[in-house]
């Protein structure tokens, strides 16, 4: 009987975290972000004191292939922003930069947030926390 459980135990965990993931399209979906009221050196994110102006932009591997609309004066920006999906490879890294858009100089909430792109990725999406904000990614495999 306990043979007959721990059957049913692993089949459980490999089913949701399937290795079958890779060579397959993988959606990424920007959803929300947090960003603190000040930036990390505590200079305030806009000249005029209005909240930051937020988008994303991701990279595969070190190639930039996506950049999110900009969400204007919120320090929660939320977006349902799901570029073309990408053929993920074992080994392959999502990174991610969350940044302020000014009309100058844009100030980084975070930058370089490295995902591995595992089955658990793959199941459970992805969270980075920076300096100055956090940032939620859904993804959906094909």
């Amino acid at each position: 009987m306990t043979r007959w459980w721990a059957c049913l135990l692993l089949a459980a965990c490999t089913t949701r975290h399937d290795s079958n993931v890779y060579g397959r399209p993988w959606t990424f979906t920007v959803e929300s972000a947090s960003i603190d009221t000040t930036q990390a050196n505590g200079d305030a994110w806009d000249p005029d004191l209005s909240p930051p102006d937020g988008f994303v932009r991701l990279y595969l591997d070190g190639h930039q292939f996506a950049t999110s609309p900009t969400i204007d004066d919120t320090y929660s920006p939320h977006w349902v922003y799901s570029p073309t999906p990408m053929v993920i490879d074992a080994g392959m890294t999502l990174s991610i930069d969350l940044i302020d858009s000014d009309t100058f100089d844009d100030d980084p909430v975070f930058l370089g947030c490295d995902i591995p792109l595992t089955p658990d990725v793959a199941a459970d999406g992805a969270a980075c926390d920076g300096a100055s904000g956090s940032l939620q990614i859904g993804v959906a495999v094909d």
